[in-house]
């Protein structure tokens, strides 16, 4: 890369609570500008980011709440101002909208695909009168649901009170 640092970068676990930065964002929920990290009181410096001279952030917000961090960086001191700190607020704040579209989605497209395979399930059952037809297929389709691994039927045995595994 560019600049020695991205293999570093891309391995690098930050602290929120350690880092001033970013916890900065955080209690605020505002963007930081930071015109030259040398001389900015706050500013952690690590090997990896030696070359970073100007720096811009902005915390992601989904439901009042901070998933993450988007971030510019420059080895041109003063290279940022203000004006692009309130855009990366902005693009931020589109990063937000996205991620939680993309979470309603995938949470719509799975409870889709399980209502759809449930359907499959009240089907079987009710495709057949032999009680045997009606657990094996119903199991069937219960396995179809992706997280489930294992499925079984226990019947209960009024006069006893016991349970029995359908085989």
């Amino acid at each position: 890369d560019r600049f020695g640092g991205e293999e570093g970068i891309s391995s690098l676990i930050l602290r929120t609570a350690d880092t001033p930065t970013y916890r900065y964002m955080q209690e605020t929920g505002s963007p930081l500008l930071i015109r030259d990290t040398a001389i900015y009181p706050g500013w952690v410096s690590l090997p990896e980011t030696l070359w970073l001279r100007s720096y811009a952030g902005a915390p992601i917000c989904v439901k009042g709440q901070i998933i993450g961090f988007l971030s510019v960086d420059s080895s041109t001191i003063g290279f940022f101002d203000q004006a692009d700190a309130d855009r990366l607020q902005a693009f931020a704040a589109q990063a937000a909208a996205a991620i939680e579209n993309a979470h309603l989605y995938r949470g719509l497209s799975r409870h889709l695909e399980e209502m759809l395979l449930l359907n499959k399930v009240a089907l079987a059952a009710t495709s057949t009168l032999d009680l045997d037809e009606v657990i094996r297929r119903s199991l069937e389709a219960l396995l179809d649901i992706p997280h489930f691994e294992r499925a079984n039927v226990l019947l209960v045995d009024q006069a006893a009170g016991d349970l029995w595994l359908h085989p």
